[in-house]
């Protein structure tokens, strides 16, 4: 039997990460993992870790809402971490 893992696990994580009243202050930032169990068909790839991924917010002062929508799917192959290597974007056996 097979399972659909990317409609069944689908979460909208929901952050707050606080005001900012300084107009100069530092940008905010959130984080969140995914974890991936790559399958032996996975083997050489560079595996989707989100399908579509959007962000949204919405701003406490204007109640104007913020959006942001990736192009691509977001793979392992991370470019723009600074701790990337390549080659280990791929699954190995």
């Amino acid at each position: 039997m097979s399972r659909d893992w990317t409609r069944s696990f689908f979460r909208a994580p929901v952050f707050d990460p606080g005001a900012s009243e300084a107009v100069d202050a530092a940008p905010r930032e959130v984080a969140f993992q995914v974890a991936l169990r790559p399958s032996l068909s996975q083997v050489g790839e560079a595996p989707t870790l989100l399908e579509a991924p959007r962000f949204r917010a919405v701003d406490a002062f204007t109640g104007a809402a913020l959006e942001s929508e990736f192009s691509r799917p977001l793979d392992t192959r991370l470019t723009t971490d600074p701790e990337f290597v390549a080659g280990q974007d791929k699954v190995v056996e």
